[in-house]
């Protein structure tokens, strides 16, 4: 699609959205908060979907405030600690909470605070709830059954080629029971596309399955954990199984909180523990030891296979077992994984002193490069922190000092922050860190960074959050960050920063209209990409490189008269594609957001987004992206759905835009718009009877310049990717 076809639709979109003079219902920051974490950190693993179950659980059994303990208002994962002080200090002096807008006499209670959590919150809870009998915990909840299907078409390579070893769809079963939030047990079974069933290893059926059993009491055993579950300590330096934030809009979120022990009831294949935990209170002590043996996918690459000695073995984090090779990693490893978490807790402050042990049934071993000097290599890692928060007046500190200990080597890794109000239109959060070369982990954390790795890292954050006017709202976060030791696809240590400010205006609860621009560059490896002729443009900013590398007579002169870098006699096509240069990648991408209310039943959302990408070497890249969004809902009616369409043209990866998309129920969806074409998608929620909902969602990415897309087994040779989806849920 032509960039002028882009500027035409931007016009109109606009122009539409004022003529229309409406407006928009308030758009919750998770989705933006989700959407740079995939920008940011798309290779990492995110349990978004158990994210949302354990709200959609908290909007069905709101938390009663005026019953509810430190541990239960942390676990909801919906204040901050300088809230459940304020809250609990107001109801110590004043009694219990007569009405939910008391909460507005209450320090750090901000009227859209309040109105954000009206849905998970309660003021006139039975005491009951908290004392319940366990027969009547395993008799009165609530049965759920969901089956989900889903396929994309048309078919892959891998389909074609017989290297997929199963069929195209991908399937999820799930039971699950809970009372509220009090009990909870289930069995999970997934398989994904192209993953055999009753075959090869997955005898029994599907690819993966998943069981937990999970009792939260109000008595000194807080908590009960058996079969697969979630651990959380501190900030995410020794262990952090479950979700957790990073930097983004929110600025207060830059400290990790929640409950130590949670069930596990995701698909995720690898971030969970297997086997037993519990917490036990005493006094103001909490205690949870757990243990976790399970096996786990490895990629074991043998220089001898009669001796079986191993020259590189890496844990495998993706799950699929679609191909012979992917199937011959399953299960390839056993992993041990013991430990503790125990804390001095109370309302105003705690610390906590925190213990992993990880055995490996065979040691890791990474490939001899230079930047997998420090990687954790052996049998045996063992890690041990201590963790801290404390409040004074408006002054939240809090941090995680660690230590990783592997065949004699000892790492460190330290992050310590404040949280402020100096007055009550303004937030600060200053977060420090440095997670030196040599602090060991394996893929259980998501400590506060650049990435969510504590290794070889060490910067400083300043975030605020300003509200100089009761509408309008202005968020901004500058980060600089080092890496003191090489990297994957940086050959030497280097360094990054970047910059976000968003200025949101947010009318009444029906229209919200939000600009964000993020600027970010990083020191990386780069290589010469040459166009159609094999040649590349000498500019400004690339011949000092181009030069110094090649030569002073590298260059010739094209018909225009302008420079250009390109293979003879002297230099080979080979030689120019080998080159590798270290320059900062700069990005930047700016985006508006317009979310307003129709009417009761309808809301509509209006995006465009622009993204620039330099890599100092190469033609500078612009991409864009403009979408309108509609959802229909009625509480009256049994059909509502959502549904939208969206222009594209991103002509390189490292240019791409992430957009959160409406999809069924505790599912989501974060396509990479990359290349270019129309992104179409439709929703429909049908609730047949009070106990029965099915959920249908059609999809559809025109690739307009593109005859196929992907690579080996994903590679779909089509201009049009389709994708249907179909989930339904029984309760009773």
């Amino acid at each position: 699609m032509l960039k002028s076809e882009f500027k035409y639709y931007f016009l109109l979109g606009i122009s539409v959205l004022f003529s229309l003079n409406i407006y928009a219902q308030d758009e919750s920051d998770i989705t933006q908060i989700i959407e740079a974490l995939m920008q940011n950190n798309q290779d990492e693993s995110y349990d978004f979907d158990t994210y949302f179950e354990h709200f959609n659980e908290l909007k069905n059994h709101p938390i009663d405030l005026n019953n509810a303990s430190v541990y239960d208002l942390e676990s909801s994962q919906l204040f901050t600690d300088q809230q459940i002080n304020a809250l609990l200090k107001h109801i110590e002096i004043n009694g219990k909470l007569i009405s939910i807008y008391e909460l507005q006499a209450i320090p750090f209670f901000e009227i859209d605070f309040i109105q954000n959590i009206l849905p998970f919150v309660k003021v006139k809870g039975n005491i009951d709830d908290f004392n319940i009998k366990f027969g009547k915990l395993l008799s009165k909840g609530t049965h759920q059954v969901f089956l989900r299907y889903q396929q994309k078409f048309p078919k892959t390579e891998g389909y074609k080629n017989g290297n997929y070893l199963g069929n195209p769809s991908k399937i999820y079963l799930r039971y699950r029971y809970n009372y509220s939030n009090r009990l909870s047990y289930g069995i999970t079974a997934e398989k994904d596309a192209g993953e055999p069933m009753f075959k090869d290893k997955n005898k029994l059926g599907f690819d993966f399955y998943s069981f937990h059993f999970f009792w939260r009491k109000n008595t000194k055993w807080r908590a009960i954990a058996l079969g697969d579950y979630q651990i959380n300590m501190g900030q995410g330096l020794v262990l952090w199984s479950g979700f957790g934030f990073n930097k983004s809009v929110n600025t207060a979120m830059v400290k990790k909180q929640g409950s130590t022990l949670k069930p596990f009831t995701s698909v995720n294949e690898y971030l969970f523990m297997r086997g037993a935990a519990f917490t036990y209170q005493f006094k103001d002590f909490l205690l949870t030891p757990f243990v976790s043996f399970k096996n786990i996918d490895g990629n074991i690459n043998y220089t001898d296979t009669l001796e079986n000695e191993i020259e590189s073995n890496r844990i495998q984090l993706a799950g699929y077992h679609r191909t012979a090779t992917e199937m011959q990693s399953k299960n390839a490893l056993q992993e041990l994984k013991t430990g503790f978490n125990f804390q001095y807790f109370k309302r105003d402050k705690h610390i906590g002193l925190n213990y992993v042990s990880t055995y490996f049934t065979k040691p890791i071993a990474f490939e001899q490069e230079l930047y997998n000097k420090y990687q954790f290599q052996g049998n045996l890692l063992q890690n041990v922190s201590i963790d801290y928060h404390y409040l004074i007046k408006s002054f939240h500190f809090f941090g995680e000092e660690a230590l990783s200990f592997s065949k004699n080597k000892v790492g460190y890794a330290f992050l310590n922050g404040v949280m402020f109000n100096p007055s009550k239109f303004a937030d600060i959060s200053i977060v420090h860190r440095y997670y030196a070369p040599q602090y060991q982990t394996v893929n259980y954390t998501n400590a506060f960074g650049e990435s969510t790795a504590p290794n070889n890292e060490h910067g400083i954050y300043f975030g605020t959050q300003l509200k100089p006017f009761s509408k309008i709202t202005l968020s901004a976060y500058y980060d600089f960050y080092k890496f003191p030791w090489l990297k994957y696809r940086a050959d030497k240590p280097s360094r990054g920063q970047d910059i976000l400010f968003q200025l949101k205006y947010k009318h009444n609860r029906n229209f919200e209209i939000y600009c964000t621009y993020k600027w970010e560059t990083k020191e990386e490896n780069t290589k010469i990409e040459l166009d159609k002729n094999d040649r590349l443009l000498v500019t400004q900013q690339n011949k000092n490189y181009l030069q110094n590398y090649f030569g002073a007579n590298a260059f010739q002169v094209n018909e225009l008269n302008q420079e250009y870098l390109s293979y003879n006699n002297y230099i080979s096509k080979s030689a120019i594609e080998a080159a590798t240069f270290i320059t900062p990648k700069t990005t930047q991408r700016l985006r508006l957001n317009i979310s307003y209310q129709l009417t009761k039943n309808w809301n509509i959302n209006t995006r465009a987004e622009m993204s620039f990408y330099n890599d100092k070497i190469n033609k500078k890249q612009t991409g864009y992206l403009v979408y309108q969004s509609i959802t229909y809902s009625n509480f009256m009616f049994p059909l509502s759905f959502s549904a939208r369409i969206a222009l594209f043209d991103v002509p390189k990866y490292d240019a791409r835009i992430y957009a959160y998309e409406n999809d069924v129920l505790y599912q989501f969806t974060i396509p990479a718009f990359y290349k270019t074409g129309i992104r179409t998608y439709l929703n429909l929620q049908y609730k047949v009877t009070k106990n029965i909902q099915v959920w249908l969602r059609l999809a559809n990415t025109y690739y307009s310049k593109e005859n196929s897309m992907g690579a080996g087994n994903e590679q779909i040779n089509s201009k049009n990717v389709f994708e249907l989806k179909a989930q339904m849920r029984l309760k009773f």
